[in-house]
C-alpha cells in the first residue's frame, strides 16, 4: 500500500491478527480521526464458544471470515479457506483481503509495485490488476488509485470497473451512508471533506481530521484558538456539514448507541449529540458503543501498554463489568476478547481469551491473539515470532 495509515485502516476494518481491544483501539489511543474508525456491527445473537479448534493453527498469515471464506497464507502465498479449513480458492495472491458482499481485494507483485484487482468467491478476476492502489467496496462502489506520473490520484469504480467518479482526489476511503471522505492537498496543507455518489463536494473539504458517517455523525477536527494557541480540537458535524458538537475537545470517537466517546483533559468520557455529559471524563481509555456496552480502563499505562485495568459500562454510565481486565475488545454476538498479563520488552506476553456480557470468561486466556468471532467462527495465534501460527476456534 501506499502508506502506513491505509495499511492501519485495512486492518481496523477486518479485525484481522490482533484483537480491537480498549486499551489499543483506535478510538482511544490513535490521536488521529482520519479514516475508517467504526467500531464492528453490533448483533444481538448470543454465540456460546467452546474454544475448541474447528481449524488447526497451521497458517502463517490470517484474517477473520467474512463471507464464509477467510484469507490465509500458506508458502509465503495468500488463498482462501471455507469453514471446514478446505481451501476454496488456492494459495496464488501476493496479497489478499477479506470478501464483502462477495468480493475481494486481492493484490499482485512486490510491495511498492504492486497491482490491485477484485476477485469473486470462486476466485474469477471481476476486475483485472491494474489499479495501482484500491480499497474495498462499499455502497457498490471503489475507491481506486491511478498513478497520473508524480503522483497517485483517486476516483471510484463500480462492481463493472466502469468510472462513476474519475480519479480525482489526493485521498479517499470508501462510502458510509452515502457520503465518503475525501483530502484535497497534502502534508499540514491537507484538509478533509465529504462527496456524495456523484462526486459532488457536499461537504468542502476543510477539516484538518476527519472520519466516516456513523448513524448520521461524523467526527472532525480543526485547529481553533484554544488558552491562546491554535490547536487541534475534535467535535462532530451532521451530513451537511454542521457543527452538532463543537470543536472543543481533545479527541472524538465514532458515534454509537446514542454517545461519542471524548477526550478532555486527558480522561475519556461520553456525551450525548447535545453535547450533554453523559459519563464524565474519569477513563485512561474508552471505545466506541457496541451492543449497548463500552470498554473503559483507568490506572497509568507504561510505554508497553501495562498498567491498566479494564471492563466496561452501559448508556447510562454505570460499570455494567467491573474494571478487572488487562485489556477488553468490542463485543460481537454478546462475546468479546479480553487481554490478561503483562507485555513484555519485545510487545508479547499477554494472553487473549473471551468473556461474555456478564463478565464470565467463557475460554481462557491462552492464545497471542484472538479475533472476533464471525461466521461462528475466531482468528486466534499461537506462537511468537517465526513459530507463530493462526487457526480458528469455535
Amino acid at each position: 500500500m501506499t502508506n502506513v495509515r491505509k495499511i492501519f485502516l485495512r486492518f481496523l476494518f477486518f479485525s484481522a491478527l490482533l484483537p480491537a481491544l480498549v486499551a489499543c483501539s483506535g478510538d482511544s489511543s490513535t490521536e488521529s480521526v482520519t479514516g475508517s474508525n467504526a467500531a464492528p456491527s453490533p448483533s444481538t445473537s448470543a454465540l456460546k464458544p467452546t474454544g475448541k479448534y474447528t481449524i488447526n493453527p497451521q497458517f502463517q498469515q490470517a484474517l477473520s471470515f467474512s463471507d464464509g471464506l477467510a484469507a490465509v497464507m500458506q508458502d509465503d502465498r495468500w488463498g482462501y479457506v471455507d469453514t471446514t479449513g478446505n481451501f476454496s480458492i488456492s494459495p496464488q495472491f501476493d496479497k489478499a483481503y477479506g470478501f464483502i458482499n462477495g468480493i475481494a481485494l486481492v493484490g499482485f507483485g512486490d510491495l511498492g509495485s504492486t497491482k490491485w484487482g477484485f476477485i469473486d468467491k470462486t476466485g474469477k478476476l471481476l476486475l483485472n490488476p491494474t489499479f495501482d492502489d484500491a480499497w474495498f467496496f462499499s455502497e457498490d462502489l471503489v475507491a481506486v488509485g491511478v498513478n497520473t506520473g508524480n503522483k497517485i490520484k483517486y476516483g471510484y469504480v463500480d462492481k463493472l470497473g466502469k468510472y462513476v467518479i474519475n480519479p480525482q482526489f489526493d485521498t479517499t476511503y470508501g462510502f458510509s451512508e452515502g457520503l465518503a471522505l475525501f483530502a484535497e492537498g497534502n502534508g499540514e496543507k491537507r484538509r478533509w471533506g465529504y462527496i456524495d455518489k456523484t462526486g459532488k463536494r457536499t461537504v468542502p473539504a476543510q477539516f484538518e481530521e476527519a472520519a466516516d458517517f456513523s448513524q448520521g455523525y461524523a467526527a472532525v477536527a480543526i485547529k481553533t484558538e484554544y488558552k491562546g494557541k491554535k490547536i487541534l480540537r475534535y467535535g462532530a458535524i451532521d451530513k451537511q456539514g454542521k457543527f452538532i458538537i463543537n470543536p472543543e475537545f481533545e479527541f472524538i470517537g465514532t458515534y454509537s448507541d446514542g454517545l461519542f466517546p471524548i477526550k478532555q483533559e486527558n480522561k475519556w468520557g461520553f456525551i450525548d449529540v447535545k453535547g450533554t455529559f453523559v459519563v464524565n471524563p474519569k477513563y485512561v481509555e474508552a471505545q466506541t458503543f457496541t451492543e449497548g456496552l463500552a470498554g473503559v480502563c483507568q490506572g497509568k499505562r507504561d510505554k508497553y501498554g501495562n498498567g491498566l485495568k479494564c471492563g466496561y459500562v452501559d448508556v447510562k454510565g454505570v460499570e455494567a463489568i467491573p474494571l478487572q481486565f488487562d485489556e477488553v475488545g468490542y463485543f460481537r454476538n454478546g462475546v468479546s476478547s479480553f487481554g490478561s498479563g503483562d507485555i513484555n520488552s519485545d510487545y508479547e506476553g499477554r494472553k487473549y481469551g473471551y468473556l461474555d456480557r456478564s463478565g464470565k470468561i467463557l475460554i481462557n486466556p491462552e492464545f497471542a491473539s484472538a479475533g472476533e468471532f464471525v461466521d461462528g467462527l475466531a482468528l486466534v495465534k499461537i506462537g511468537l515470532g517465526e513459530v507463530t501460527r493462526y487457526g480458528y476456534i469455535s
